[in-house]
């Protein structure tokens, strides 16, 4: 596929998608309401420069992080990011405070910055 700059998505209904909803003979596109194509904004590619295997914490994210864990009375807690089973699309994000140690297979993520408490963020391995 080329990389244009912006770029339309338009995900595909499975065939017991399209025979529950009665639309097995439309594409989705002409399946969206007027409402719909109004609201719907194209998504720009963006090259963060973070490999797929990894995650990139902002700037804004440690700050964040470091304020919620201060406001919890743990500022040397972290911040545990991983996913899990659920969700529409088979998988959910979760995101918990961690008040313990890394577990066997974390990556450890440490932001310190002179005068602030460090902030911590353990990815679990999956």
């Amino acid at each position: 596929m080329s990389a244009p700059e912006t770029e339309t998505r338009i995900m595909d209904m499975t065939e017991a998608q399209k025979k529950a909803s009665g639309a097995a003979d439309t594409d989705t596109a002409s399946a969206m309401t007027e409402a719909q194509k109004k609201a719907f904004k194209p998504v720009e590619k963006l090259d963060t420069g973070v490999a797929k295997d990894t995650v990139g914490i902002s700037d804004a994210a440690v700050v964040a992080a470091r304020a919620a864990l201060a406001e919890r009375g743990t500022p040397d807690g972290a911040i545990r990011l991983g996913v899990r089973g659920g969700g529409c699309s088979g998988f959910a994000y979760a995101i918990e405070y961690e008040d313990g140690e890394p577990r066997s297979g974390d990556r450890v993520l440490e932001f310190n910055e002179e005068g602030k408490a460090r902030v911590r963020f353990f990815v679990d391995k999956k």
